[in-house]
């Protein structure tokens, strides 16, 4: 229709447009000319109306594009209802290393962390909060900068819906519940609706406590006992808005554990009367160190890269701490080895991944990625020292004495086998050809060395566990088709080797070498596996079926101590289990 008066006007956004007013011509078209977007990322919106009719509207979004950055947005979907908290899930490819990928909401920026996601690899991810931002429609903007400060974002519309809100006083995320624990939350309904049931389930199952805004009583958790599992207040207000807030527990009752220390949240070393711990509950997650006895409290280090894929492990030094975070560099980003050392941090590069860490006493050995590398690091002096390029890139070791043993990685006509570094000598202790046999993954304590020996990869493998003094190499475990592990299926100690071998029922149990000879220490019907091993040879196992733990020292019966959750170390004399926020010594 020709001569019909339009009017246009910027609804959201921001910016300006060339014309407010325009009429149509003889083919029925008005323009408002040029929009200029607002300068804000994110959503612009333009309407169209004529008198009598619903407005037209025109969407456009803001958004930096560089064809070196790719972002692509996973999580949340656009358009996607969502409460106060939300996952943030990306995928971003770029020619250049990555400088920072980061999320933005409302002016409110979250860092995202580069690490494995449940059901879909690596990405980049976080948590977004919505707390205290009005319902309705929001721009979420995913941001990927390049180190040549190329720029990519990607605007997603998602729209805040004001949920129930939880309040829970007690538990506390990760806290150890000794076969009851007791529930107080409280909920608070969105808007003026008011909450109409809040429930306590464990396992998203078995209903332990209801209220209707108000939990206060102890469930039972005795039925779990030796697992960790995941307590959910489930809360609906008289809207039909429902939420959820989760906390993780351990069930463990034992009288053989002493707690020393609960901390703020999960807690990765300790050493002497110092822990260390990760807070993830602060403005950003912060790594800190705990002194028991006097009760004094140092942040380390505060970032989003500390969680994740990438958090850890951590262990505390005399003179500080060496930890693993995640690292931003790309177009593959690797995890970071950082210092703490007096005071100050110190980041010692990428390493080709946490498992080529390695701590004894005051000696560490890693990998780094690029270029690679072994490096043996006297944490003492903060020294660290090439010691070969031919190293594999993971389950390096060091003893306490700075001897380290490596496995080669098949390159340069070496083959696979083991080797050790004293005093700036490498000596060879393996030396099969790799069509014949692989020697990878080595523990030393200092005097000899245990590692795994196979068939060559990769179809129908057969491996072993061998031990090796310094002069020769002999059987510990024959030959099988189960890949042993080191840590769990061989460890050593002082002259002492504990490992796994299959008994006549071909099942797996825990045998010890002490001075030449073996000693079977389990005889389970299902097999056992390997939590530490200590300098007098004592040795913690587990059983994983029936979830218990058990101690066997030289000359006594096996003992059961208690359940296997948590992370069994050796330190300050005695053995401790690090179990979420609370750490226990094992009572004599």
């Amino acid at each position: 229709m020709p001569g019909v008066d339009v009017s246009f006007s910027i609804t959201s956004g921001g910016g300006q447009i060339q014309y407010a007013q325009a009429r149509t011509d003889a083919a029925g078209r008005a323009s408002s000319g040029n929009w200029r977007l607002g300068v804000a990322k994110g959503t612009n919106r333009l309407a169209a109306s004529v008198a009598g009719l619903p407005a037209v509207q025109f969407t456009a979004q803001g958004a930096n594009v560089s064809p070196a950055v790719a972002t692509t947005v996973l999580q949340p979907a656009s358009g996607q209802t969502t409460g106060d908290s939300y996952q943030i899930v990306a995928q971003v490819s770029a020619s250049q290393p990555l400088a920072s990928v980061t999320a933005t909401v409302n002016g409110n920026t979250i860092p995202l962390s580069y690490g494995s996601v449940g059901g879909i690899g690596l990405a980049w991810s976080g948590t977004g909060s919505l707390a205290g931002l009005p319902a309705g429609e929001l721009d979420l903007v995913v941001t990927a900068t390049d180190t040549a400060s190329n720029v990519t974002d990607a605007v997603v519309p998602i729209v805040h819906q004001a949920l129930p809100q939880i309040a829970i006083s007690a538990p506390l995320n990760e806290t150890v519940a000794p076969g009851s624990v007791r529930i107080v939350a409280r909920c608070t309904g969105s808007g003026q609706s008011s909450c109409t049931s809040l429930t306590a389930m464990i396992e998203g199952s078995t209903v332990v406590a209801r209220g209707i805004d108000f939990i206060s009583a102890d469930a039972d958790l005795s039925a779990y006992l030796g697992r960790k599992v995941q307590l959910t207040l489930y809360s609906v207000d008289a809207a039909g808005n429902q939420t959820n807030v989760d906390r993780t527990l351990y069930v463990e009752d034992s009288q053989r554990l002493q707690q020393v220390a609960e901390v703020a949240g999960p807690a990765w070393d300790v050493l002497g009367s110092r822990v260390l711990y990760l807070d993830p509950l602060a403005a950003l997650p912060t790594l800190a160190v705990l002194d028991v006895a006097t009760g004094g409290l140092v942040a380390v280090d505060s970032s989003p890269d500390l969680v994740g894929s990438y958090g850890g492990p951590g262990y505390l030094t005399r003179s500080g701490a060496l930890y693993v975070k995640g690292s931003v560099g790309g177009p593959t980003p690797r995890p970071m080895l950082t210092e703490w050392r007096a005071g100050s941090l110190t980041d010692l590069g990428q390493i080709a991944g946490s498992n080529s860490l390695s701590v004894a006493g005051d000696w560490a050995v890693y990998s780094s990625a690029s270029p690679a590398g072994l490096w043996a690091r006297d944490l003492l002096n903060g020294v660290s020292t090439l010691q070969t390029t031919v190293a594999g890139n993971t389950q390096n070791a060091v003893a306490a004495n700075g001897d380290v043993v490596y496995w080669t990685a098949g390159s340069g006509g070496l083959g696979y086998n083991i080797h050790r570094r004293r005093g700036g000598l490498d000596q060879a202790l393996t030396n099969d050809a790799a069509v014949s046999l692989w020697n990878v993954y080595p523990l030393t304590d200092g005097n000899g060395a245990v590692y795994r020996k196979s068939t060559p990869c990769c179809s129908n493998q057969t491996y072993s566990i061998v031990y090796h003094d310094g002069t020769a190499e002999s059987l510990l475990a024959n030959a099988g088709t189960t890949q042993p592990q080191p840590g769990t299926d061989y460890a050593i100690a002082n002259g002492h080797v504990a490992y796994v071998a299959r008994d006549l029922n071909q099942i797996g149990q825990v045998w010890r070498r002490s001075a030449g000879v073996d000693q079977q220490l389990s005889s389970f019907p299902v097999a056992s596996t390997i939590d530490a091993i200590g300098p007098d040879g004592t040795v913690l196992l587990s059983q994983v079926a029936s979830r218990k733990r058990y101690r066997a020292r030289p000359g006594a019966a096996l003992e059961e101590i208690g359940t296997n959750l948590g992370q069994v170390i050796y330190r300050n004399g005695n053995f401790f289990v690090l179990m979420g926020r609370s750490v226990f010594k094992v009572r004599p």
